[in-house]
């Protein structure tokens, strides 16, 4: 039985490594279900956990070339998709942390009086107005999306200063434009 099964798994990765679209749907049909399981377990959402397999699966596709004879698909693909979810996780992380950056200072809206609130709103409005669009898009991906430098560079083919400079040059119009609420 075990001969069996690794005459298949063998069968699977060759035809994979060729380019065989038929042999990439047995894999995915094959192994799905385990790595779902395995990502939701680490990520404990289903929608995400889903993506991730997907993900998983293309990457996959994108390496075929560059697999070894010995590989053991199994294996490898346990290993990709702990790898791509503890990429989210930190990502999830870096996103927590920079909202939490982004929102330190300003007060709880439930303290605030009406009055203030509006005068925040309307500072927060004539802030973010002093924004170019390119500024406003580059602070969007990476405060309000969680996007890293990187997939800003090659979404806006920019350079990497470039983003770290924008991101630098917002937050300082940002607290000068809030300062009485940043204090």
């Amino acid at each position: 039985m075990r001969d069996d099964t690794s005459y298949l798994h063998n069968k699977l990765l060759q035809g994979l490594k060729k380019g065989d679209e038929q042999a990439l749907e047995d894999i995915m049909e094959m192994y799905r279900d385990k790595l779902l399981l395995k990502a939701y377990h680490l990520l404990g959402d289903l929608d995400e956990s889903r993506d991730a397999v997907q993900e998983v699966f293309i990457k996959l596709w994108g390496v075929k070339s560059k697999l070894q004879s010995d590989t053991i698909l199994d294996k490898y693909l346990i290993t990709l998709i702990r790898n791509h979810c503890c990429s989210l996780l930190r990502k999830r992380k870096v996103l927590e942390i920079r909202k939490e950056k982004f929102s330190y200072g300003l007060p709880s809206y439930s303290f605030v009086k009406p009055m203030e609130n509006a005068e925040l709103a309307r500072q927060l409005s004539t802030a973010f107005n002093t924004l170019t669009d390119r500024q406003r898009a580059i602070f969007d991906s990476v405060y309000l999306e969680g996007k890293s430098h990187l997939e800003i560079v090659k979404e806006l083919q920019i350079e990497p200063q470039t983003v770290k400079n924008t991101i630098s040059t917002v937050l300082k119009k940002l607290r000068s434009n809030l300062e009485f609420w940043v204090k």
